[in-house]
């Protein structure tokens, strides 16, 4: 067993040893490959640096000659840059100035256009003829239309105002139609000092002051201040002549002024109604001004002399003397005289009746004015209403435009509401005055009713 063991440790060894020395020689050959690899990459990497070292100056050049490409592009990219940039700003100025020029040619043009607006407002009505082509040429522009077309509109307008101005600085002749008072149209010469006009016709010795009537037609105002002598002015070259002030609104002013009937005919359908309460109104007013202002209040001692009749117990005498009492009092003593020996709770009813029967006949008529009064506005308001129907129809027929045809329609509207104030102010203040008189009528005689009664000889109740 043990040379067994010796054994296998022997022959251990011997493996032992001779893998070592395997080992060892594969040590040896790995050594020797990994030198020869060494040097084998050590001359690679000669070589390499020996080819490197050729290739770097021409490559250093290259990029030597890329840089400096690189550099003259970027030259050239900035030098592009700053005149696209120059460019930019030369186009946002041309852009600038082009906006401003617009700005000022529109600026221009309104003043052109307010110029022409004015220039056709003061004309004369006898001169529109004479520049109604120019003036229609000018009326037809579209108001957006800009451009040469328009500014020398604008210009040939220009220069017939400037050519006006110089021929008014000695006063302007001309010819021109007018309608003279017989509501003929007459050709003549008008002689225009600014504003003023002066017609004159040599063939029919007609001769005036030209105003403006409807609808802008020149018409003729003849008066015997001075306005003959305008012939004169063709003969001596001067004369004097009247100066309206007021530029014909004076005259047109008083032209225009209606008279009562006119005005109220204005007024529409419902001013018949308001004058039918103002007349009703007014014939009550005076039937009960005369009526209640004509009772008189009796004197003081008129009273006592019946009461002293009654109590010396002559009826008689104190009938006669209730006769002389005023009306309605005395009507009510001469009813209680005649009752006088009844008992004194009758005599107060029977003086009660007639004051019940004498109330009505001082209030009748006042219950009329008092509708009068309440009435005639709301007729107005009526009035205001219907006329200002009839003015909405005009303007959705015709439109705002024309102001005169609208004004029917508001006429009617105030004219109404105006008579019906004035029909209902009066007829209030009437009624409210006659209704405080009759008031104090009746406290009148309810007050000699009782002094009557409490002076009754009779004291029975």
């Amino acid at each position: 067993m043990n040379k067994i063991k010796i054994l296998a440790i022997l022959i251990l060894s011997f493996l032992a040893f001779f893998q070592s020395n395997v080992i060892a020689q594969e040590l040896t050959e790995v050594q020797t490959s990994a030198q020869r690899d060494l040097l084998a990459a050590i001359d690679r990497l000669n070589q390499l640096r020996d080819q490197i070292a050729e290739e770097r100056i021409p490559l250093s050049r290259r990029i030597s000659s890329r840089e400096n490409s690189i550099l003259s592009l970027r030259s050239e990219a900035a030098k592009i840059q700053a005149a696209n940039d120059a460019n930019t700003l030369a186009l946002e100025d041309i852009r600038n100035d082009l906006q401003e020029w617009e700005e000022e040619n529109n600026f221009l043009t309104s003043l052109l256009d307010e110029y022409a607006r004015r220039f056709e407002g003061s004309l004369n009505v006898t001169e529109r003829e004479n520049y109604k082509n120019d003036l229609a040429a000018f009326n037809a522009l579209d108001p957006n239309q800009t451009g040469e077309n328009r500014i020398s509109v604008q210009l040939e307008l220009i220069d017939k105002g400037f050519a006006r101005m110089r021929r008014a600085l000695g006063g302007d002749q001309y010819q021109s139609e007018v309608i003279t008072e017989d509501g003929i149209l007459s050709p003549g010469q008008v002689t225009r000092f600014g504003p003023l006009a002066y017609y004159q016709n040599t063939s029919s010795d007609i001769s005036g002051m030209v105003i403006s009537g409807e609808g802008e037609i020149p018409h003729l105002f003849t008066d015997t201040s001075g306005l003959g002598e305008i012939s004169n002015i063709n003969s001596e070259g001067q004369t004097i002549l009247p100066i309206d002030v007021t530029n014909g609104k004076a005259i047109s002013i008083e032209d225009s002024d209606d008279s009562l009937f006119e005005h109220i005919g204005k007024g529409g359908i419902w001013i018949i109604p308001i004058l039918l309460f103002a007349g009703l109104s007014t014939i009550a007013s005076i039937i009960k001004l005369k009526q209640i202002y004509r009772i008189k209040m009796p004197e003081r001692g008129s009273l006592h002399d019946v009461l002293s009749s009654l109590v010396n117990g002559d009826k008689n005498a104190a009938a006669t003397a209730a006769d002389q009492i005023p009306y309605p009092i005395g009507d009510m003593i001469k009813q209680g005289v005649n009752h006088a020996d009844e008992n004194k709770e009758l005599v107060e009813e029977i003086m009660y009746e007639s004051m019940l029967d004498t109330q009505p006949r001082l209030e009748k008529y006042l219950s009329l004015i008092a509708i009068s009064a309440a009435t005639a506005p709301l007729l107005g308001l009526l009035g205001t209403v219907t006329g200002m129907i009839n003015t909405f129809e005009l303007i959705t027929l015709f439109g705002t435009g024309d102001a005169q045809s609208l004004s029917s329609g508001i006429s009617e509207a105030l004219i109404t509401t105006e008579f019906g104030l004035i029909v209902a102010i009066p007829a209030l203040i009437m009624h409210a005055m006659l209704s405080r008189k009759v008031q104090a009528i009746m406290t009148d005689m309810e007050k000699f009713a009782v002094i009557f009664v409490n002076g009754l000889p009779n004291k029975r109740r």
